[in-house]
């Protein structure tokens, strides 16, 4: 169930030619009254052409409520209206640019814009991701009673939980799980300024997000079935031929989390179908034919190890499509479908060492050894990471026992977003864009540099970059999946396998939300390694 939520700014940022403006600050009723006189009344007065920028303190999706008691427009205040300009901003200087200025947007949500309001009024405006808001008087001085932001979300109980000595991988762990939470909507997006769509592949770290905090929850069947149902079989889901093959894997990867072999069986006829075109897509050489749309990565967009990068995610289709044929008795389906992997895997791959993301998608699908990948994405710490991609890159960490490494990425890569002002996870972060920058929480002075407003490429230019993104959510799912080491070891965690890796951690505890309740479980270092205690629903057993 989505739920509002009124919120009170925190900060004013600038203003000019405005009275009384800290009464924005303080909580006040919206609901407007009739009165003799607004001088009687604590209201804010943005005079003609003056303006005020709060700031919410965190980032919000949903838009603005004002409540407006009067205007110097006389009379034509009624019958035309009072204009206001409002100006949503996910940084202080995006709230401050209009259209077109540092490829300043309207895409995917209005967040500049100018309204009617009216005197005695209470009116809520805009539908975006924002924390800062800026607004403008246009042709009169307008006395406010109130303005808050509202905030709209699935008001879902937050179920898994994750605690550890290091306070700063546990600010990641619920800004993680914040993030997701402000993408789930009435269906997984993207993001909530720009790229409100429901992306195939992006929704993978996304799901392993929501079954580490939420457990199963009918948004992610509502947000496969959706991609299913737009997309005819023969055709690549949101035109991407890698985003089928993750459509695919999702399903795998949910069947594990929820065991719910009924839904699982609803996808079977237009799965099996995607399946064989995936299984037909490379020639008899094992090629792909060029002009398809390949996309893995931006940091290997219209690059050749793009093509190894999809050659990857072909193998972990096949092998998620396979284990799908098999829970559902299609034993001769699945022995076609690890067959033809085999013949696809067999391949001597060029040039993915020169990206840390196709690195680590290669070395998850077992096109390369291990820790070989491990080497190339250690080096340089968090140089090189993308905030999809990165959660591949630490799992391969993980899994060559380099916790303390992966741990150290995430602390500076996904805490740099945190050290530039963020309460979320963005599109894409380079910790490069930090040196001589301004946090997204401050009007750039001469001689810095915009965090938001100079950086980004490809999409995500500049404003148009969006600081609420679910695929960098990974962190949070990492964190309960291999610091806590809880995996489904059978679907639906009829079965579960516990293998902690603390790293540098000297303790870690937390919450693992399944089908039949919640594990429990805490590690601490002791003298002799690692000590767990847990806590498991009945029905659940531990796997040998």
């Amino acid at each position: 169930m989505i739920k509002r939520e009124y919120i009170t700014a925190t900060k004013i940022v600038a203003e000019e030619n405005v009275e009384n403006s800290k009464t924005v600050l303080k909580d006040a009723p919206r609901q407007v009254m009739a009165v003799s006189s607004v001088s009687d009344v604590d209201c804010i007065i943005i005079k003609k052409g003056g303006y005020i920028v709060l700031d919410f303190g965190r980032e919000l999706q949903g838009g603005i409520v004002v409540s407006v008691l009067g205007a110097s427009l006389g009379d034509a205040g009624g019958a035309k209206g009072v204009p206001l300009h409002i100006t949503f901003g996910e940084s202080v200087m995006e709230a401050l640019s209009t259209i077109g200025y540092k490829n300043a947007v309207n895409d995917h949500s209005v967040r500049d814009f100018t309204v009617d309001t009216t005197v005695l009024s209470t009116q809520h405006f805009g539908n975006t991701g924002f924390r800062f808001v800026r607004l403008e008087a246009l042709e009169c001085d307008i006395n406010f009673s109130c303005i808050q932001a509202f905030c709209e979300m699935d008001d879902l109980p937050y179920i898994g939980e994750f605690e550890c000595d290091d306070e700063r991988l546990n600010e990641i762990w619920r800004v993680g799980a914040y993030t997701m939470n402000l993408n789930m909507q009435e269906y997984i997006w993207d993001g909530i300024k720009r790229d409100r769509l429901v992306w195939a592949g992006d929704i993978n770290p996304e799901i392993h997000t929501i079954a580490s905090v939420f457990g199963n929850v009918d948004i992610v069947n509502r947000s496969l079935d959706l991609l299913r149902d737009f997309t005819p079989p023969d055709k690549w889901m949101n035109t991407i031929v890698s985003y089928t093959m993750w459509w695919i894997i999702n399903h795998r990867d949910w069947y594990m989390y929820t065991g719910n072999l009924e839904y699982l069986s609803q996808q079977k006829d237009y799965l099996f179908k995607v399946a064989e075109n995936i299984m037909n897509l490379l020639d008899e050489n094992n090629e792909y034919e060029p002009s398809i749309h390949s996309y893995i990565d931006w940091s290997a967009k219209d690059k050749p190890q793009e093509w190894a990068g999809l050659r990857a995610v072909t193998v972990m289709s096949l092998e998620a499509a396979a284990d799908i044929a098999n829970a559902l008795g299609e034993k001769a389906l699945a022995e076609k479908y690890i067959a033809r992997k085999n013949q696809i895997a067999h391949y001597k791959l060029e040039d993915y060492e020169k990206i840390k993301q196709i690195t680590a998608i290669c070395s998850l699908a077992g096109l390369v050894d291990l820790d070989y990948g491990a080497d190339i994405i250690e080096k340089d710490g968090a140089n090189g990471f993308s905030t999809f991609m990165g959660y591949y890159a630490i799992q391969v960490l993980a899994k060559t026992d380099r916790m303390d490494k992966a741990l150290d990425i995430i602390r500076q890569y996904w805490g740099g977003m945190l050290d530039m002002g963020a309460t979320t996870f963005w599109e894409d972060f380079d910790i490069e864009w930090t040196k001589n920058a301004s946090p997204i929480t401050e009007v750039v002075p001469e001689g810095k540099k915009d965090i938001h407003g100079d950086f980004g490429k490809y999409c995500y230019t500049q404003f148009r970059h969006s600081l609420c993104h679910g695929w960098a959510s990974g962190p949070t799912a990492f964190m309960s999946q291999y610091v806590l080491g809880i995996f489904p070891a059978e679907p639906g965690f009829k079965k579960v396998k516990i293998s902690p890796q603390l790293g540098n951690l000297k303790w870690a505890k937390g919450k693992f939300p399944t089908p039949y309740g919640v594990i429990s479980v805490e590690h601490k270092v002791g003298d002799n390694g690692v000590v767990t205690e847990f806590d498991l629903p009945s029905e659940i057993e531990i796997a040998e």
